[in-house]
């Protein structure tokens, strides 16, 4: 920026500064970081984080975090406690409403993977092992090569549809085994598949706390999915 006669603020990114750079106001930044070159003037008050500002997670999305309490003691360890907790409830109430989208649009092959993901879990989780490695290997010597790299890019979007359909799948099919008394309904598939996900995501997310072994639950529940998505075919064959 060269001149601005106003206050300038920036949340949740960066500010850079040019040596030509004049802000006749006030500077405030919450949440970034600012580069300033010599010469560049600031004639208002600045602001660059105060008071603990910092990085959280909401969910999937990194965001600014400023805690209404000091920034060290038991207030400020609930605050972000209560930010975390927001972010595995959002998680997992996206994972639900997509389990009970393809409850309803592919009952059929969501059943067929969910059974064989419960049915035979120690097969579904070689396969699916088995075919994360390879396909991760697979992804990036596509991406390396260049001339190949948009299959790759493609390889890489369909592992991650396999993975989701079979996490959606395993969560469909704990559903029903929770809720059996409630199949014949006519709202049934859509809020049994929904619990079942829902669970689910709830119980990877809180099989994360366990230090050193917090991500071989994840590990796990992907493997046995996606080797029930490729046993099944994507769910069109038993």
């Amino acid at each position: 920026m060269n001149e601005v006669a106003q206050d300038v603020v920036a949340f949740g990114g960066d500010v850079l500064l040019r040596s030509t750079a004049r802000i006749e106001g006030g500077l405030v930044v919450l949440g970034g970081q600012v580069d300033r070159e010599e010469g560049a003037q600031v004639r208002g008050q600045e602001v660059i984080n105060p008071h603990g500002w910092s990085w959280g997670r909401w969910g999937w999305v990194d965001v600014p975090v400023y805690p209404y309490f000091p920034s060290d003691g038991f207030p400020a360890l609930m605050f972000q406690v209560a930010i975390w907790g927001l972010g595995i409830l959002l998680q997992a109430v996206v994972i639900a409403g997509l389990a009970g989208l393809v409850s309803v649009l592919w009952p059929q092959a969501a059943a067929r993977v969910g059974r064989r993901a419960l049915g035979k879990p120690l097969p579904a989780l070689g396969m699916g092992l088995l075919t994360l490695v390879i396909s991760i290997l697979l992804i990036i010597g596509l991406v390396i090569t260049l001339c190949l790299s948009p299959v790759g890019i493609a390889a890489a979007i369909a592992l991650v549809v396999a993975i989701l359909f079979g996490w959606v799948a395993l969560g469909i099919a704990i559903g029903e085994r929770l809720m059996p008394t409630f199949t014949n309904r006519v709202v049934a598939p859509f809020w049994t598949a929904a619990l079942g996900a829902g669970l689910l995501s709830l119980l990877s997310n809180l099989l994360g706390l366990i230090p050193c072994a917090g991500g071989v639950g994840d590990l796990l529940i992907t493997c046995v999915g996606l080797g029930a998505v490729v046993l099944t075919r994507f769910g069109t064959m038993e």
